[in-house]
């Protein structure tokens, strides 16, 4: 670990273990005492952390006021993070924060910690005391590991007294005597070296060009707890151990129809098991120690690459094994001692570990990413030949009738089946090569039955019959049973007479080569075509969202249709899914096209289409108005200030000024920068197009275009960073205008936006603007939790509009290009906000007109004055 990494942070956290390293160097930049500077490592390994983010959770005892504020990326390369404290946290007195660590989605509030801010005179707001040294040390470090005396100021004594006790992992290499090391490197060179003569470990001290001991080495290595915990890579039944045999389980001892929570609890004496868990092939070799507690015994099956046993240990309570040359993967076994059934949930709770000094952690990815869909219905059977093998082709049957739906690993699903005292059902799990896992028997007396999968489950077949064997079983027994089978999300399917209409559902229609119109009589018309498909699914009076997962080459449009034909509207074509209100029992076409509509499509490939169709709110989440000005300023305050630059979004915080607007585009190395046109010629001294200039040429210009630009010498173009950071010092909400992608369908560059937003940490505190379809149909296909800005008109009828701009959750809608009358937007004002609880806003730079405008209906407005509200 190089001292020169931590050089300018206030503080290191090492995400491994959440430990605290305190700071050892002092940067002047931290003397004002405004800002913290955090560094993140893993396992004191300093480098990129993936999917990392911070936020500082305080609350400022004197205000009363309690906020969550994002941390900026200051060095993603090394995870190196800042924030500057916001404004209204530095009221003078006592600060209770705590960091808050997000990676992949998992949240980590560490320990609280107290800050004071100092009190500066004359101004309202103070800078937190001790900054120059670290006062967060003293709370959070481990007493027990670091010195953590914050009067005490750094030096190259102090440091290496701390590093002194510290093995840096295994020496590089190993010299009989110091002057042997010395003779070897005289200038130095990385790692850690231990000397013989003396047992000491020795590191090149590069401030002071020597070799510098660092204690006696201790040879022996921590040892990791590597026993998983996650309930997913467990399961409840016995898997054979036999030598030669594959990776299978033997459950003779139950079934669903004999259990209560099968697939939950184990058979008595069988304890649970892990799925099988990869060994790199670097740590064949090593001992693995595996501990049992009083209560509970553990054991190991080794497998090869093709997951074949090469050897199984007994159950015991303490257990020394080197792994096999040839393992590659391993299964856990853990059981009570008294050889009851052990509850899969149990896993959570016992503390039976597995040490290695080698391997840091045992884990394996469950994918869960099928979308669960039923075959076809078959009158007859499958040859299902025993676990472990390929089940067979369907064979005609008049006694059985079979078919089977694919699933996630796993996971908890429902199946109901109404019974009626006459009807059974089996169900067989398997894998994704279609080979059997288990047979759960027959299920005669049940007709809810809960199962959740195995790790390795891809597909569930299942079988039905009549309880007499002698009795044939007809499709019309099937409808009476009334199979539905369902995740406990409550995504159903009702195979037996299509999608439930008042549940949410898959759609796994048949699509036909059709067209779709409106004919002369208000019907609808459904012409043979080979550019188009179409499929539709029964709908009852509600609003409804559909969840769309398909290649963006594809185009889709909803079409909603009464139950006598009678064709009723349509959102367009659009990439992804939409939100509907549906006001009639009826239906939903749903029409898709490829490309640019000419080409051909075929029925086929349907099958690459992921549909849901869920209940939805016709509320939009959207962000609360934090100031009573209902105003979006246009490029900032830009009748005060250059457009686009720092002074003019300070002006709207300073103002009150709900939201910023602002013109996102990239630099040629990939940097986002605030510029409304696509190249720097109007608003800067310099020449060129953005997306052909880096960010270092576009910053050697000056600003010298708009209002009042006389008062602001050697005025930068900003980053889009830079304008974030200002909304966040006076609460302003940025609206960052995704102009850029009109007429540019730039799928990578549009998942760039989103991933720096993201990385910005203000995927719900910002607004996108999206001035196309295909840019907000594009946007929601990839993010749905950011609100956006939809387009409007005003001119194509009230209710049909209002239902077009509907289709987008969590959205505003923007008047930029409306030529609408006054009579036309009020009525689409209305419309939309009491139909389909919509928000509008206008463009306009007049009092008089943003005072019609908020008289016809309009909620806000958008201009470049500051001040258009301040009506006489």
């Amino acid at each position: 670990m190089e001292l020169d990494q931590f050089r300018d942070v206030d503080l290191v956290i090492d995400y491994a273990n959440y430990s605290f390293i305190e700071k050892q160097f002092v940067s002047q930049g931290d003397y004002k005492g405004r800002t913290l500077t955090v560094q993140v490592t893993n396992n004191g390994v300093v480098g990129e952390v993936p999917g990392l983010m911070l936020n500082l959770n305080w609350h400022n005892q004197a205000s009363g006021l309690t906020d969550l504020s994002a941390f900026s990326v200051l060095d993603k390369a090394n995870s190196i993070y800042r924030i500057e404290y916001p404004q209204h946290m530095m009221t003078p007195g006592k600060v209770l924060a705590s960091i808050q660590v997000i990676q992949n989605g998992k949240v980590t509030n560490l320990k609280q910690f107290e800050l004071t801010v100092q009190k500066i005179a004359g101004q309202p707001i103070g800078i937190v005391e001790k900054a120059e040294f670290s006062a967060l040390v003293a709370i959070l470090a481990d007493s027990n590991k670091f010195r953590t005396d914050i009067d005490r100021k750094a030096d190259k004594t102090f440091v290496d007294a701390q590093f002194a006790s510290i093995v840096s992992g295994a020496p590089k290499g190993t010299f009989t005597t110091l002057d042997s090391l010395k003779a070897a490197y005289p200038s130095g060179t990385e790692g850690i070296f231990l000397v013989l003569s003396d047992g000491n470990w020795y590191y090149w001290n590069s401030s002071t060009s020597t070799w510098t001991s660092g204690g006696i080495y201790q040879a022996e290595k921590s040892k990791f707890s590597i026993i998983p915990k996650d309930q997913r890579l467990w399961h409840t039944f016995k898997v054979d151990g036999t030598v030669g045999s594959s990776y299978t389980f033997n459950n003779t001892a139950n079934t669903l129809e004999n259990t209560t929570d099968y697939f939950e609890t184990s058979v008595a004496g069988y304890g649970t098991y892990s799925i099988p868990l990869p060994i790199d092939q670097n740590d064949v070799g090593s001992t693995l120690q595996l501990r049992g507690t009083t209560n509970y015994r553990v054991s190991l099956i080794e497998y090869s690459v093709d997951l074949k046993v090469i050897s199984a240990t007994q159950w015991a309570n303490t257990l020394d094994k080197v792994i096999s040359n040839d393992t590659r993967f391993i299964v856990i076994g853990v059981k009570r001692y008294d050889d009851a059934p052990m509850k899969l949930s149990e896993m959570a709770l016992i503390d039976c570990e597995i040490l290695s000094d080698k391997i840091q952690s045992l884990n394996r990815d469950i994918k869960q990413s099928t979308t669960e869909s039923f075959g076809e219905w078959i009158q007859g059977a499958y040859s299902f030949l025993g676990n472990g093998q390929t089940i067979g082709s369907a064979t005609y049957s008049n006694y059985r009738m079979v078919n089977f739906v694919n699933v996630n690993p796993s996971t908890v699903y429902k199946l109901k089946c109404s019974l009626l005292l006459k009807y059974r059902f089996a169900l067989i799990l398997a894998d994704e090569n279609n080979r059997q896992i288990m047979d759960c028997g027959w299920v005669t007396t049940k007709e809810e039955v809960l199962i959740r999968t195995t790790p390795n489950c891809s597909k569930i077949y299942i079988v039905l019959a009549n309880i007499d064997d002698a009795k044939m079983f007809k499709d019309a027994d099937r409808l009476l049973m009334g199979i539905k089978f369902s995740t406990l999300s409550n995504i159903e399917v009702d195979q037996y007479r299509g999608p439930a209409s008042s549940e949410p559902f898959l759609v796994n229609n048949t699509w036909f080569n059709l067209s779709i119109g409106k004919g002369a009589n208000g019907k609808v018309t459904t012409p043979i075509v080979t550019n188009r498909i179409l499929t539709r699914v029964d709908v009852k009076k509600g609003i409804y969202t559909l969840d769309v997962l398909a290649s963006e080459d594809y185009r889709f449009n909803y079409i909603q249709v009464a139950e006598d034909g009678e064709y009723l509207s349509d959102t367009y074509w659009q990439v992804g899914g939409a939100r509907l209100k549906v006001d009639l029992d009826g239906y939903i076409y749903i029409a898709a096209y490829k490309g640019d509509g000419a080409a051909a499509i075929t029925t086929a490939e349907a099958e690459h289409f992921k549909i849901g169709i869920r209940r939805s709110s016709g509320l939009n989440q959207l962000l609360a108005n934090r100031f009573n000005k209902k105003i979006i300023g246009h490029r900032g305050a830009s009748a005060i200030a250059p457009e686009n630059s720092l002074p003019s979004f300070e002006q709207c915080g300073r103002l009150g000024v709900w939201g910023c607007e602002m013109d996102v585009r990239y630099t040629s190395d990939n940097i986002a920068i605030i510029m409304h046109d696509e190249t720097v010629d109007r608003t800067t001294n310099g020449s060129g197009k953005v997306s052909e200039l880096t960010l270092e040429q576009i910053k050697a210009f000056d600003l010298d275009f708009g209002e009042n630009i006389e008062n602001y010498q050697n005025l930068k173009v900003p980053t889009l960073k830079e304008a974030v950071d200002t909304c966040r010092i006076y609460g302003t909400i940025p609206v960052i205008d995704l102009g850029l992608f009109v007429g540019n369908e730039d799928n990578e560059l549009l998942e760039r936006v989103l991933l720096d937003i993201a990385e910005l940490g203000i995927l719900h505190d910002c607004i996108l603007i999206c001035q196309t379809t295909w840019i907000a149909s594009s946007v929601r296909a990839k993010n749905n939790v950011t609100p956006i800005i939809t387009a409007y008109s005003g001119t194509i009828g009230a209710e049909i509009e209002s239902r077009r701009l509907f289709r987008f959750e969590n959205s505003y809608c923007g008047g930029w290009y409306s030529t609408a009358s006054d009579q036309q937007l009020k009525e689409l004002y209305a419309v939309g906000k009491r139909d389909y609880n919509l928000q509008f806003y206008m463009l306009t730079n007049t009092k008089t007109e943003a005072k019609k405008y908020l008289e016809l209906g309009c909620d806000f407005i958008s201009s470049d004055y500051p001040d258009i509200l301040d009506f006489d």
